[in-house]
């Protein structure tokens, strides 16, 4: 049996998504139908796409409710009442920034300054002049490889994580941006969320994740878990659907999440499903327990820390779980 899906979606410290919505878009025409999984998207470009028969996602979206509210949470729970806002002006920074702000608020909060910049800028001076005017408790970086700019001046400004000011990132940073600074000590005490389960408890994987690549990932193993886990779901369902056909595998991918037998490996599942039982995959990143829109109803945040080495310490690591 040949199963021929497509995988992609948001990766940190480049600006792909919407090619990659171009591409699925193509790649649907031209074939008449490939299943396609968004294994790390959470773009407002995908919403619509998820809504197709032969879309999923396999994390929760960024403009969902529980991400954003667990960064609004976090920020809060250190005491701050007033949020600077910098992010990228295009589908991803568009959608965490107005849901972090729709959630922030809600709970009594303000967001002022709330400054988009274009994906191009470099010098971010007026950006980051708007935030020292400002003076906010606490400034939240929404963007990619870019963002190593913008803390730089932060930190030449007086308002980067070494001062008295809170700074949070978000997934497409918190995990590789100190490596991309010439001193990642500027960024001390900077935190960040993305979605992850504890990388403690899977460390046989992300070890072998670390070996396959050479030269390793550089400790960043953001939506490793649910990149493997996806790959394994479709083949789950394609065993369930018993054929290779695209609209048949992608009907069952919803029901291997959830509501069977609890399995945690391809042939775990695969026994089950021999056996003509129901399964219910976890993985490595579950559980995923997906909604009929096709993706997860709840997820698993890292909350990483930075204390001046190139990426947060894993000792500082906190967890929590949001649906």
């Amino acid at each position: 049996l040949a199963v021929h899906m497509l995988f992609g979606g948001h990766q940190p410290f480049a600006d792909r998504t919407p090619a990659f919505v171009d591409q699925l878009v193509n790649v649907d025409r031209k074939t008449g139908g490939l299943g396609q999984i968004a294994d790390g998207a959470g773009e407002i470009l995908l919403e619509v796409l998820v809504l197709d028969p032969l879309q999923r996602r396999g994390v929760l979206a960024h403009d969902v409710v529980a991400p954003l509210a667990v960064l609004a949470d976090q920020v809060l729970a250190e005491g701050n009442e007033t949020v600077a806002v910098l992010y990228r002006q295009e589908s991803y920074g568009q959608g965490l920034a107005d849901a972090f702000r729709e959630n922030f608020e809600a709970a009594g909060g303000v967001v002022e300054p709330f400054t988009a910049y274009a994906v191009d800028t470099e010098n971010f001076d007026a950006e980051v002049e708007a935030v020292v005017a400002a003076d906010p408790d606490a400034i939240v970086v929404i963007g990619f490889s870019e963002s190593a700019n913008i803390l730089t001046t932060m930190h030449e400004r007086g308002v980067g994580p070494t001062s008295d000011k809170n700074v949070w990132g978000v997934d497409g940073n918190i995990g590789g941006i100190g490596a991309e600074l010439a001193d990642p000590s500027i960024i001390a005490g900077m935190k960040g969320t993305e979605p992850s389960v504890d990388l403690s408890s899977i460390s046989d994987f992300t070890e072998r994740l670390d070996g396959a690549y050479e030269g390793g990932v550089g400790g960043v193993f953001a939506y490793g878990a649910e990149t493997y886990d996806s790959i394994v779901i479709v083949a789950l369902a394609a065993l369930v659907a018993g054929t290779d056909d695209s609209i048949a595998i992608a009907a069952e991918i919803n029901g291997v999440t959830k509501d069977g037998e609890k399995c945690t490996s391809f042939a775990e599942c695969a026994e089950i499903i021999a056996n003509g039982g129901d399964p219910d995959y976890d993985g490595q990143g579950g559980p995923y327990e997906f909604v009929d829109a096709g993706e997860p109803a709840a997820a698993s945040f890292r909350i990483a820390t930075y204390d001046g080495g190139a990426t947060p310490n894993t000792d500082l690591d906190e967890y929590v779980f949001a649906s």
